[in-house]
């Protein structure tokens, strides 16, 4: 993983570093786009699947509507694993929401990156916020 600072050292007991990170992309459909990094800490000995797995579940849970399009584990450069879940669902407005989400575990840390397209702008910018993910996992600048 791409070094991130780690608030947690500096927190008395009791507390946690859940560091969230917010990537802002471009405007595409009149819709901003942010990609959320969310550092969990205490992923623990998790292995990939299981925490994905038991994400995705409190995911679903809690968006009842949503549907899940597309998912699983992917092999990155340099053997890293992440697993992916791509969901759809229907806006208060009718339009439809195309929702990716990535997942990579790595040193007792669980980290977990979230986007909301249109359909439209997966296609336009779903290129660019994968190069971003695998970059930031894997440590290696974006080509």
């Amino acid at each position: 993983m791409a070094k991130l600072p780690d608030f947690s050292k500096n927190l008395p007991d009791g507390w946690e570093d859940r560091s969230v990170f917010t990537f802002q992309g471009p405007e595409s459909d009149g819709v901003a786009h942010f990609l959320i990094l969310l550092v969990d800490r205490g992923a623990g000995d998790s292995e990939l699947e299981e925490y994905a797995e038991e994400h995705i579940d409190m995911e679903l849970e809690a968006m009842p509507d949503m549907k899940v399009l597309t998912g699983g584990v992917k092999t990155l450069p340099g053997e890293k694993q992440i697993y992916h879940v791509t969901y759809k669902m229907i806006a208060a407005d009718d339009s439809v929401v195309i929702r990716r989400q990535v997942y990579s575990v790595e040193g007792g840390s669980g980290f977990v990156f979230s986007i909301n397209f249109t359909k439209r702008s997966v296609k336009l910018l779903g290129n660019q916020v994968d190069q971003i993910i695998q970059s930031l996992v894997t440590g290696a600048p974006v080509e």
